[in-house]
């Protein structure tokens, strides 16, 4: 019976079968879109959301909505489909922030010393009131802390900054595909193995 020994070499890229996808794709992607505008794409849902909260600073949810015009006005980061995400769709993002590094992909909206906070406005009302829920993440003490609960009224100086905008509709994804990173490991192992079944002299 004809017994082959692995190349070294297919071991390796064995090993970054493995390797490769874990650092190469996570749940949300920062990527730059235009210029000095970054953007997080969450690879769950395939939505794009704009990282700088407080581009809506001070700004009472009409004020919000005329900002996000502007925006597309101008293909902020690439794109004309910007809009104010639901509380529904900021809960979803929310499962794909795990750590502080995920949530620092987000420009927070209040920072003290080593504690921050990121909070902005949604397009969900409030029961019975002139106020909309503002999602918000809060790391202090160490913890990282998130919340839905959170509404405000819908005035200019409301207690809160920022708001949470996304895109179903980016024009093009920012990052290979795990199963496009996956296609070039056949191609490469069968390099090796001509490699050593042929060139060796």
């Amino acid at each position: 019976m004809l017994i082959v020994k692995p190349h070294r070499s297919i071991i390796v890229v064995a090993a970054l079968i493995l390797v490769i996808p874990t650092f190469a794709v996570g749940d949300l992607m920062p990527f730059e879109g235009r210029s000095d505008e970054w953007l997080v794409r969450d690879m769950e849902t395939d939505e794009v959301w704009i990282s700088d909260l407080t581009i809506f600073s001070s700004l009472d949810y009409g004020g919000v909505n005329d900002k996000i015009g502007e925006l597309n006005s101008d293909e902020y980061g690439g794109a004309d489909s910007w809009e104010l995400a639901s509380l529904e769709q900021i809960e979803v993002l929310f499962n794909s922030i795990e750590t502080l590094d995920d949530a620092d992909l987000f420009d927070a909206t209040s920072i003290s010393g080593d504690d921050r906070i990121w909070y902005g406005r949604s397009t969900t009302e409030v029961s019975g009131g002139n106020a909309r829920r503002s999602p918000i993440i809060e790391y202090s003490n160490g913890i990282l802390e998130k919340d839905s609960t959170l509404f405000v009224p819908d005035f200019a100086d409301a207690p809160i900054l920022g708001a949470w905008v996304k895109t179903t509709d980016y024009p093009s994804s920012p990052v290979p595909e795990p199963t496009s990173i996956l296609l070039l490991v056949p191609g490469m192992m069968a390099l090796a193995w001509f490699r050593k079944r042929f060139w060796r002299t």
